[in-house]
């Protein structure tokens, strides 16, 4: 896997509400708890695509009300601020040690009291006092018996780091949602982060999009 994918994304961001759809008929039988497969599609700015398959790790995924019907799952969705957004339903994780920055740089970061947001495996995480956030719950608009329809995420600037922690571009990005959609006791969902060089730049080795393929199953 290209090294960019694993590489620190500093965040600039800028969040705007959006409103959920309330008093479905069918969100209780979307509630509950599930389990995923994934597989990922990397469109670098080249044109060239890679594909990573994580079917053999089974990661959670969340469907709940909370004064509408939200989705949640590690690493999807706009990302967590602290002291901004809601603890309400935060996912929170421990810190990391995956990257490939230096411990002494990993320290500053934890203890550093302006949140960061790494992007790793086209998932997005905030770190902030040595804690790792997952991003906010996603809010559902619509939900029918077999189709759950998401808001798209809101754009947000991110500052891109070579491994040495030198900025080399801002790009802004944003989450695309396709449906969750159901098929027997088997439901299949599609996501985009969409990530745009601001200072248009050619980065060839650069990913641009980062699909992800859930297969789902509820627990």
């Amino acid at each position: 896997m290209k090294n960019i994918i694993s590489k620190l994304f500093i965040l600039s961001i800028s969040l705007f509400l959006v409103a959920c759809d309330k008093g479905e008929a069918f969100y209780h039988q979307w509630e509950g708890e599930y389990i995923t497969k994934q597989t990922m599609e990397v469109v670098y700015g080249d044109g060239t695509t890679e594909t990573y398959d994580f079917s053999s790790r089974e990661l959670p995924l969340y469907i709940f009300q909370d004064r509408g019907l939200y989705v949640q799952t590690y690493g999807i969705g706009d990302p967590y601020i602290p002291g901004v957004d809601s603890e309400e339903h935060v996912l929170r994780l421990k810190s990391p040690k995956y990257t490939n920055m230096t411990i002494d740089s990993i320290d500053n970061v934890a203890v550093d009291p302006k949140p960061y947001i790494i992007i790793r495996d086209g998932r997005v995480y905030t770190l902030y006092n040595g804690v790792q956030f997952s991003p906010k719950p996603i809010c559902v608009t619509k939900a029918t018996s077999d189709k759950l329809i998401l808001a798209n995420g809101s754009s947000f600037e991110v500052i891109v780091t070579d491994p040495t922690g030198n900025q080399v571009d801002i790009n802004n990005c944003h989450w695309e949602y396709s449906p969750i959609q159901k098929q027997n006791e088997v439901y299949t969902w599609d996501v985009e982060l969409h990530a745009n060089s601001k200072n248009k730049l050619e980065q060839p080795s650069v990913p641009s999009i980062l699909r992800t393929h859930f297969v789902i199953r509820k627990k």
